[in-house]
């Protein structure tokens, strides 16, 4: 019986987690479209403190420290090659 109970916690978890994350990414979404938190909060209907901890929680579990880095790691966007910056390289003494 409690190992039911176990595997019922774990599912719903998981479910949760799965649900946090999808919010975090609608946050994202719509801060995108709309180009603020502010915005994106207001057409959410929740608190602008919300959608800062979204974004925030967003970016500790992607490594980002920005709405362009986040759509960046998570393949929202490519930047073109002929726009990056090519990798420093340095010379070494003969």
């Amino acid at each position: 019986m409690s190992r039911r109970n176990d595997e019922q916690r774990a599912r719903d978890a998981a479910q949760a987690r799965a649900r946090r994350l999808r919010r975090e990414l609608e946050v994202l979404a719509e801060v995108c479209q709309h180009g603020s938190v502010q915005d994106a909060a207001s057409c959410l209907d929740i608190a602008y403190s919300t959608a800062k901890n979204h974004l925030s929680s967003l970016y500790q579990r992607i490594g980002a420290f920005s709405v362009p880095h986040a759509l960046l790691l998570l393949g929202w966007v490519d930047v073109p090659s002929r726009a990056r910056r090519p990798h420093l390289v340095v010379a070494q003494a003969s």
